[in-house]
This record gives C-alpha cells, sequence and structure tokens, in this order.
C-alpha cells in the first residue's frame, strides 16, 4: 500500500493499493464464546436467526424479520427443493462419513467425501480466504451452489449450480424481491403473439426485462421500491 500522498499533508486522507483487494472469509461456524454474525446467522432456527439480525444491527423490528423469515419457509418453493449447508454437515456427521467443505476457486462451498478430517478439515479459527475476482471466468456475478432435497430416498449426492442465466438464479438471488421463487430470464423463453405464434427463436434479455419492469395494477410494486 502506497501512503506517500497522504504523507504530504492538505489533501483528502487517500491511499492506493497496487496489486488487487481481496475478501477476507470467515469460518462458516462462529467460533466457541463469539456470537454468529452475517452469513453464519443462517445456520439456525428462524427466531435466533431474527434475533441475532436485529441484535447486531439497529432499528430492525424482530418482529418483522421472524415474519420474513417465515413466510419463505411457507411460500418458497426454493426452500422446499433445496437444503442448507448445515443439514448436509450434520447429515454426513451422523452417517460417520469423511468429509470436507471446502471453497473452490469460484468460492463455491462444495463437499468432498473421502477426505481426511484430522488433515483437511476447514481451519476452526479464522484464517483468510481469498476471492480472485477475475482470475476464473466472468466477474460481475456468482454461481449459486445447491444441494438437492431428496424426500422419497437416499439424499441426493449431486451439487446443483445455478448461474446466472438459470431460470432460478433471480428469486435465489434476490430473495426479497421474489419470495414465490418467481422465474427469471432464461434461454428457453419465447416470445410470441396474441394468436400464440412464435415471433422469435428466442425472448432476449432486453425484451424480458422490459416486461418485468413494467408497472401493473394487479401487481405489488416490490421491485421498483428494492434500495
Amino acid at each position: 500500500m502506497d501512503n506517500r500522498t497522504t504523507a504530504q499533508g492538505g489533501s483528502l486522507h487517500l491511499f492506493q493499493v497496487h496489486g488487487a483487494v481481496y475478501h477476507l472469509q470467515g469460518p462458516l461456524k462462529a467460533p466457541t464464546g463469539r456470537d454468529a454474525a452475517f452469513s453464519q446467522i443462517y445456520l439456525y432456527d428462524p427466531l435466533f436467526a431474527a434475533q441475532a439480525r436485529t441484535t447486531r444491527a439497529e432499528g430492525l423490528d424482530t418482529e418483522i424479520i421472524l415474519a420474513l423469515t417465515q413466510m419463505f419457509q411457507e411460500c418458497s418453493p426454493l426452500i422446499q427443493m433445496y437444503k442448507t449447508a448445515k443439514e448436509r454437515m450434520e447429515e454426513a456427521e451422523e452417517r460417520g462419513r469423511e468429509f470436507r467443505i471446502i471453497p473452490n476457486p469460484q468460492m463455491q462451498l462444495v463437499i468432498e467425501s473421502g477426505a481426511d478430517q484430522r488433515q483437511e478439515n476447514l481451519p476452526t479459527s479464522d484464517e483468510v480466504a481469498l476471492i480472485l475476482p477475475e482470475e476464473y471466468g466472468e466477474a460481475g456475478c456468482c454461481d449459486l451452489v445447491l444441494a438437492k432435497r431428496d424426500n422419497s430416498g437416499p439424499v441426493s449426492e449431486r451439487l446443483t449450480i445455478i448461474n446466472q442465466n438459470h431460470a432460478s438464479y433471480l428469486p435465489m438471488h434476490y430473495v426479497l424481491l421474489f419470495p414465490n421463487g418467481e422465474l427469471g430470464w432464461h434461454w428457453g423463453w419465447e416470445l410470441r403473439n396474441e394468436n400464440g405464434q412464435r415471433q422469435v427463436v428466442r425472448m432476449h434479455q432486453r425484451a424480458f426485462y422490459r416486461f418485468r419492469l413494467y408497472p401493473r395494477t394487479d401487481e405489488a410494486m416490490t421491485i421498483f421500491q428494492a434500495k
């Protein structure tokens, strides 16, 4: 870090960073003796999560946060389709599996079976994990990596990747804006006329978002009030 411009005085407090800026990722579970924060809160039940959020951030109404959490549990089909990282960990522990959860180069949480827990576990203390924004793929979007819930038999071991062109990307990335799991744009959308005849091979993203961003009297104005 170059702070020579600051040392000269008579100007705003500025500094120049050489190289790249990295993001520090803490442990998935809160260390012993510390309160859960940020993404760690998602690993707890709705009531505890609501209380933790309102404790860490002033001005939040616990009842509203809890109501939103319960609404998602009841309305969102995505919550019923996919399970959380905590459930996968508990599942693996109960079955006595050797496993580890690691962030891959795209910073996606991946569970690997057959790992030596004594040597390859995620660290239990705060250690540095890096995000390299432009080294792997395009910058500006993040793939969502999910584990499918299978209530009819053995738990599915296959992870599902939801990228920016997947229909479920919008409702999973902007949960509050699409609480019912409304689908976003995807390559399968087709544009048809009033007679139901297809006009083009597929609907382009620009046309889809123009349609979605048009105000309607029979639809909540959630998108237009988002900040």
